[in-house]
């Protein structure tokens, strides 16, 4: 039996996966790249992507998703 919450989760636009990021081994990484280093991550749900636009190594984050509800979403709240 399919619980409530699945199905009514299943009616959202917008659905996330369970994914674990961690921001730290990403930025540790980002750390040792050139200044105005051009990244291109998979982004989930952002939370990694807006701790490396401030590391000062990246010139430009590109950031794609393959859920087109947060390209939407991201496209308003830009990461600059």
């Amino acid at each position: 039996m399919v619980p409530n919450w699945v199905i009514g989760a299943k009616k959202l636009q917008l659905a996330f996966a369970q994914v674990r990021e961690d921001p730290f081994l990403d930025a540790s990484i980002a750390t040792r790249l050139p200044a105005g280093a051009r990244v291109l991550m998979i982004a989930s749900g952002g939370c990694t992507a807006a701790y490396l636009a401030a590391v000062p190594q990246i010139g430009s984050l590109h950031v794609v998703d393959a859920n087109p509800a947060q390209l939407a979403l991201r496209s308003r709240n830009e990461i600059k």
